[in-house]
């Protein structure tokens, strides 16, 4: 496969630095490998700092299981 046109992450590594861990996803997308990163289970405020660095295609919220209600956040 030459190019994955959607690359989803589920998870968020917590011991690896956002700079990191989005700077290999940007550079999979400039080098045409990737073409829309996408992210799953993320806070608002993880998103807005991963959006400040690069383009987010899609999200997937994250239901709290807690609640008798389906909540995301």
């Amino acid at each position: 496969m030459e190019r994955n046109e959607l690359l989803q992450l589920h998870r968020i590594d917590p011991n690896t630095p956002l700079a990191e861990f989005l700077g290999a996803r940007g550079d999979l997308k400039a080098e045409g490998k990737v073409g829309h990163i996408g992210l799953s289970e993320v806070t608002t405020e993880e998103l807005a700092k991963m959006r400040a660095s690069v383009d987010i295609a899609s999200v997937q919220s994250l239901a709290l299981s807690s609640s008798s209600d389906v909540a995301c956040r």
